[in-house]
C-alpha cells in the first residue's frame, strides 16, 4: 500500500497544481518505424460536473463505445451516448446518480450502475428505460452477462444476480464483512462452466454457482497486510485462475477446489490479459510482464512512468497501456517498445477504468473527468 500511495499522492498533488486544460499534441517516440502516430485524437469532452474550487472532482468510470455509438455517465446524473465519428450528441437521459463504473451493452440494452445503488437498463439506440431495479449499495464494477443473466459486485460486498432483459433478481449473496480497513474497491466478477468466481475486501477468492449462488469454496489469499482486499479481477488461464491481492502477489489457484498451485511475485491494479497464449500483467512497478504457459517470463518492457492503471490490445498489434502519472502509452505486441504516447493536458491524469476498444475505435475518461475518443 506504501508504495501505491507513493504513486498516488504525487498525482494528486499535481492535479491541485495543474490548470491546463488542452490536449497536447502528441509526440511521437523516437526511433519508431511508424510513419504516422498511432494515437489519433478524434473528439473530446469536458465531463466536469459543478465544483468547489480547490474540490477537483475525480473521475472513476469508464465508457463502452458499440456499434458506432460511445456511452458514457455523467457525474452530473447522466448518461450520455454520441457519435463515435463526429462526437455529436445521440441522446441524453438524467437519472440523478453517479457513476463509478461502465455500461455494458447486452444485446438491444445498455446496462449500468450509479454510486447510489440503483440499475438501469435503456435501450441502446433512443436511451428510453427498459427497466431499473433498487440494489441497495453502490455500483463500482462492470456487471457480467452470462447465459442472459447479469451479475453484479456491489460496493458493500453483495451480489446480485438477475435477469438481465427483465431486472428480476434471482439470487443474492452477501459477504460478512468484519475487516475495518479496506480498499472499497470491487473486482468484477468472472464465470466460466457455470462457476462464478469473486474476489473480496476480506483477502478471500470465493466460488459460487452461477445458477443457484450455493458457494462452492472459498480460499483466502491475504495474509499479514492491512489492506486484504482482492482486487485484479479473477481471469481462467491454461485451466487455472489467476487472482491478485491489493498489496500482495498474483495467486494461481486450481479452479475445482480453490488449491493455491503458485504464486507470481507481481502486483497489479488491472487484470491479466491473454494475448497468443501469453499471459501480460501490468505491474504496479510500471512495467508490462509477459509470460508463457509454464508462467516463466518470457518478455518484459522497460519501466515506464508509473503504476501501471490500463492495459488493452488495440489493432491486433499494439498494447495500450495507461499509466497513475497520466500517460497513455503504445507497446508493440511482439517487442513490447513503446511506438507512441499520448498526455491528456494535466499533469498527472491518469485514468481508473480501462479503455473500451471497439474496432479502430479507443475510448477512454481521464480521471480529470475528460471523455476522449481516439482514432
Amino acid at each position: 500500500m506504501k508504495k501505491f500511495l507513493n504513486e498516488f499522492i504525487p498525482f494528486v498533488v499535481l492535479l491541485v497544481m495543474v490548470s491546463c486544460s488542452s490536449i497536447k499534441k502528441v509526440i511521437p517516440i523516437k526511433g519508431t518505424s511508424l510513419k504516422k502516430p498511432v494515437f489519433t485524437v478524434l473528439w473530446s469532452k469536458n465531463y466536469d460536473p459543478d465544483y468547489k474550487t480547490g474540490n477537483l472532482p475525480i473521475a472513476l468510470n469508464g465508457p463502452i463505445t458499440s456499434e458506432g455509438i460511445v456511452y458514457a455517465g455523467h457525474n452530473e446524473g447522466e448518461m450520455r451516448a454520441y457519435d463515435v465519428e463526429t462526437g455529436k450528441s445521440a441522446w441524453v437521459v438524467k437519472d440523478g446518480g453517479l457513476s463509478h463504473s461502465t455500461p455494458i451493452v447486452y444485446k438491444d440494452l445498455l446496462i449500468y450502475g450509479t454510486l447510489q445503488g440503483r440499475l438501469f437498463a435503456r435501450n441502446r439506440i433512443t436511451g428510453s428505460l427498459k427497466y431499473s431495479v433498487e440494489l441497495g449499495s453502490g455500483v463500482e464494477t462492470q456487471g457480467v452477462i452470462y447465459k442472459d443473466r447479469l451479475y453484479v459486485h456491489l460496493r458493500n460486498h453483495k451480489i446480485f444476480c438477475l435477469d438481465a432483459q427483465t431486472g428480476a433478481i434471482i439470487w443474492a449473496y452477501k459477504r460478512s464483512m468484519s475487516y475495518k480497513t479496506t480498499l472499497q474497491r470491487a473486482s468484477r466478477p468472472f464465470i466460466s462452466k457455470d462457476k462464478l468466481y469473486v474476489g473480496f475486501a476480506d483477502g478471500y477468492l470465493v466460488s459460487f454457482s452461477a445458477q443457484d449462488g450455493s458457494l462452492l469454496w472459498e480460499t483466502k489469499l491475504a495474509e499479514d497486510v492491512k489492506f486484504l482486499d482482492v482486487d485484479t479481477a479473477p481471469r481462467l488461464f491454461f485451466g487455472k485462475i489467476f487472482a491478485g491481492v491489493s498489496e500482495g502477489d498474483i495467486f494461481v489457484l486450481n479452479p475445482k477446489n480453490g488449491e493455491v498451485l503458485s504464486k507470481l511475485p507481481f502486483s497489479s491494479l488491472r487484470d491479466l490479459k491473454l494475448i497468443e497464449d501469453k499471459i501480460f500483467i501490468g505491474t504496479k512497478k510500471g512495467n508490462v510482464v509477459v509470460l508463457d504457459e509454464s508462467l516463466k517470463m518470457v518478455k518484459e518492457s522497460r519501466t515506464l512512468d508509473g503504476a501501471i492503471t490500463g492495459l488493452a490490445v488495440w489493432k491486433d498489434r499494439f498494447i495500450v497501456v495507461g499509466t497513475i502519472r497520466g500517460t497513455l502509452y503504445a507497446l508493440d505486441t511482439k517487442s513490447l517498445e513503446i511506438v507512441d504516447h499520448l498526455n491528456f493536458g494535466y499533469a498527472g491524469t491518469p485514468h481508473f477504468n480501462e479503455a473500451s476498444i471497439d474496432g479502430p475505435f479507443l475510448s477512454i475518461i481521464s480521471s480529470r473527468n475528460r471523455l476522449h475518443l481516439i482514432k
